[in-house]
């Protein structure tokens, strides 16, 4: 008994500083889970659209962020059969698409992202394109346009505006 009345003795004595520490305690728990809430609700989610049409541009990959909040970019690259593309010429989609073995194709480009450059989430940009003379009903072969975008491989690393980081690849085969 009387270590029960020494015990309430210790907890009544120091009560305000018990509900301190519990206050203290909780504050910083709601910060944790606020914390972790707020970093899920601005992750940013990219994916590629790959359309092979008879319109133009008949062959094209798009890049789109269907995440809640922006991706910030820390690396992109584009490699053609195994090997890393130089993209800091303008004309640098236009000499991929050269390479690749589409009969009549009049036009290749694209877009290049470079580190920092952020995507907002909803935005959307097609990231590569051929066009040919002619579409499918024309003598457009879309067995060998999605073959031939087989050999280009698309790497993106981005991240979170809270650091989080992520990687997308794009492999069309």
């Amino acid at each position: 008994m009387e270590y029960l009345s020494c015990l309430w003795r210790l907890v009544s004595d120091n009560s305000s500083e018990l509900i301190a520490l519990s206050a203290l305690f909780l504050a910083i728990w709601q910060g944790v889970v606020s914390r972790n809430h707020n970093s899920l609700s601005v992750r940013p989610y990219l994916i590629f659209h790959v359309n092979n049409q008879c319109e133009e541009p008949q062959l094209s990959v798009e890049l789109e962020n269907v995440g809640v909040g922006p991706a910030v970019i820390n690396h992109y690259s584009v490699l053609l059969d195994g090997v890393d593309q130089d993209l800091s010429k303008n004309s640098a989609f236009v000499e991929i698409a050269k390479q690749l073995n589409i009969p009549d194709k009049t036009y290749g480009g694209g877009k290049v992202y470079s580190q920092g450059e952020a995507i907002p989430a909803g935005g959307n940009a097609v990231i590569f394109k051929v066009i040919t003379k002619h579409g499918k009903d024309e003598g457009f072969d879309g067995e060998n346009a999605d073959n031939e975008l087989g050999r280009i491989q698309i790497v993106i690393k981005y991240e979170s505006l809270y650091g989080a980081s992520f990687t997308v690849k794009l492999h069309a085969t």
